[in-house]
């Protein structure tokens, strides 16, 4: 197997792991409690993104897990790689941005986002390099 396909196949897991972990937010962050302070809007609004967020995880997750071939091959799926990449870029430095760097949980999802970057970056980097 190819390392480019090796790390597809752990991206799959990686988004996988992240739907799930978005699962269990309304317990982890007590939401059926916290989120009644806030607007019916924005309790909405925040239930709907996270749900979207299962969504988009679970579906990277199953591009990975069983389409690297074309990921890596056609110029749709390496534009697909450009973009989770650039997920992955943005989610961090949003968590800089909103939330710093003071607590260990926030340290270890940040890092889990650079793991994302990694996996999805060698691979965008890899087939830019060979195309130049």
């Amino acid at each position: 197997m190819r390392t480019i396909d090796l790390l597809m196949k752990i991206g799959a897991l990686y988004h996988l792991g992240f739907a799930i972990f978005h699962v269990f937010f309304w317990k982890i962050f007590n939401w059926k409690s916290d989120l009644r302070k806030v607007s019916i809007a924005s309790r909405a609004i925040i239930q709907i993104a996270n749900l979207c967020l299962i969504l988009f995880f679970l579906m990277v997750a199953w591009i990975s897990g069983f389409h690297s071939e074309e990921l890596i091959s056609t110029r749709i799926g390496n534009s697909f790689l450009v973009f989770v990449t650039i997920f992955w870029i943005a989610r961090f430095i949003e968590q800089l941005i909103f939330l710093g760097m003071n607590n260990t949980f926030v340290n270890v999802l940040s890092l889990l986002f650079i793991l994302g970057i990694v996996l999805y970056g060698i691979p965008v980097i890899s087939i830019y390099l060979y195309y130049f």
